[in-house]
């Protein structure tokens, strides 16, 4: 089993930045910044992770997301699931289309 995953990392403001991380539960929350909550978009096969208090911590808005119309909250990882198990896996230097909207800042009052 690989133990390190190329991901996306989205911060608040800020273009997604690809990243190498540890394949565990405990890396991403520390990424989140908090409990781990996920959610998996399919026929794309995006695996989202986030902190799943991120609102009630007050962090700031990062992304609309249309799949859901709610907005995320803190930092958010991106990547895709290429198996049925929690398996991730972004290929060296991926980035989202520029009219993706997770490549996308959330601005307050203009989206």
């Amino acid at each position: 089993m690989e133990h390190e995953i190329n991901i996306l990392v989205v911060e608040p403001g800020r273009p997604p930045r690809p990243a190498r991380v540890d394949n565990s539960l405990e890396t991403f929350s520390q990424l989140v910044g908090g409990e781990l909550a996920m959610g998996c978009f399919l026929p794309q096969r995006v695996m989202l992770l986030y902190n799943e208090d991120a609102s009630r911590q007050g962090l700031p808005p990062n992304r609309c997301n249309p799949f859901v119309n709610e907005c995320i909250s803190g930092t958010f990882l991106t990547s895709f699931v290429i198996q049925k198990s929690l398996s991730l896996k972004c290929s060296p230097g991926f980035s989202p289309p520029p009219a993706d909207p997770i490549s996308r800042p959330f601005l307050v009052g203009k989206e």
